[in-house]
């Protein structure tokens, strides 16, 4: 096998509606805008709606760049990514969402600063509700005042990383881990690349009060 470039990691919870078209615009901006070698990994955070594992190993079984895996019980956004970084082969390492807000077409802005050793989506308008944008105003807040997180740095989920980041991040054991954290503690090599937040077209987000504070992000 060729040496893969891009390993893009997504984690996923009752998304079944959403992953074909996600699926598909990857292979377009990495066939037709990228031109890069890539692979494709989701991991279900053990689901309740059958359907969505159903999708993802329909997927895997018609698509060679795409492999799955599934978690024996809901752990969690963050160790469903650590999972999938785990396994991917990747030079860098993407990571996004699977409700197709985060768009697959700005994986090539995300990767106009591979120099630096992580890259993060910044959403100059957020296409979510007040509530959520006010816990993810909070959120930044709090990473920046507990964790140090530089306050220019804004965090989310869609990242690009060296591998090296992500080996030094699986190295670190723990029952919760809290990626940003992780991430500030192995590099403060971190910059943002402004990136666009596309609407939801498929249902309604999974994330509770609890969890729109404890996201691993």
């Amino acid at each position: 096998m060729s040496e893969i470039t891009f390993s893009v990691v997504i984690p996923v919870y009752n998304s079944d509606r959403s992953l074909p078209e996600l699926v598909e615009r990857l292979h377009a901006v990495f066939r037709e805008k990228m031109t890069e070698t890539y692979e494709i990994i989701f991991v279900d955070d053990s689901s309740p709606r059958p359907e969505t594992w159903q999708a993802l190993r329909a997927l895997s079984a018609t698509d060679s760049f795409v492999r799955t895996f599934r978690l024996a019980r809901n752990f969690g956004q963050g160790c469903a990514l650590l999972c999938g970084m785990a396994h991917a082969r990747g030079k860098w390492i993407v990571t996004m969402d699977d409700d197709l807000q985060h768009r697959p077409e700005d994986i090539s802005l995300l990767a106009a600063h591979r120099d630096h050793d992580v890259v993060i989506g910044r959403f100059p308008e957020k296409r979510c509700g007040l509530f959520k944008k006010m816990t993810s105003n909070i959120k930044n807040r709090l990473d920046a005042y507990l964790l140090g997180k530089p306050r220019h740095i804004t965090s989310s989920p869609f990242r690009l990383m060296k591998r090296h980041v992500a080996k030094s991040m699986l190295a670190i054991r723990t029952p919760r881990p809290f990626l940003i954290a992780m991430i500030l503690s192995v590099t403060s090599d971190v910059v943002n690349a402004e990136v666009t937040h596309d609407n939801r077209k498929y249902g309604k987000s999974n994330y509770t009060l609890r969890n729109s504070f404890s996201m691993m992000s």
